[in-house]
């Protein structure tokens, strides 16, 4: 059998390492507990709590990616120890994001998801990672989250999608969409100049 030419090698190398690629992912949304066998009702927050819940495993589960929520105990107590007496959910939130994770999706549909999108639209460092997904619901209505937030994180960089959030395929097909874009942009940042 004849030895793989080199650019065999290289697209095997490639498929590897698109493999091995982990990414750190935030998903922000309505209050979920992942570690609950029981998904959330379908009626919270218009659908949005089970999608949310629905993503986290999913994500987990179809690449092994890591996937972190702000109401995470770990998360908060690893900022308490390092800010303490400074310790704000706000700030640790935001330099997580902002450091440490390589995509944020943002499922704006509570009152801390909507304090997340505000936050993170105005944030030149997170908008360019960060997949909102908008209840279509709400699309043609007029409303502050859609005129404001949403609005500036698109002009931020941020890509902004109006889904039904019942329609947990739609929505897993964006998602999906959107991870492997920054899983090929991390494998790719090693070879661009500037």
């Amino acid at each position: 059998m004849p030895s793989p030419l080199p650019l065999d090698t290289e697209n095997i190398d490639l498929e590897a390492r698109k493999k091995k690629s982990k990414l750190q992912i935030f998903l922000g949304g309505p209050f979920i507990d992942p570690n609950n066998s029981r998904a959330p009702s379908k009626k919270l927050f218009e659908g949005a709590s089970f999608l949310r819940y629905k993503l986290y495993h999913e994500i987990e589960d179809k690449y092994g990616d890591y996937v972190s929520i702000g109401e995470s105990k770990k998360l908060q107590e690893i900022y308490k120890k390092n800010f303490r007496k400074l310790f704000e959910a706000a700030t640790a939130e935001a330099a997580h994001v902002s450091d440490y994770c390589d995509a944020v999706i943002i499922i704006p549909s509570s009152p801390g998801s909507f304090c997340e999108l505000g936050y993170f639209a105005a944030m030149n460092k997170v908008t360019p990672k960060m997949l909102v997904l908008m209840n279509r619901k709400f699309e043609r209505k007029p409303g502050y989250i859609h005129h404001g937030p949403a609005i500036q994180a698109s002009n931020n960089g941020s890509i902004v999608s109006f889904i039904d959030y019942e329609d947990t395929q739609e929505a897993y097909n964006i998602v999906f969409d959107f991870v492997e874009r920054i899983r090929i942009k991390k494998i790719g940042s090693n070879y661009r100049v500037g």
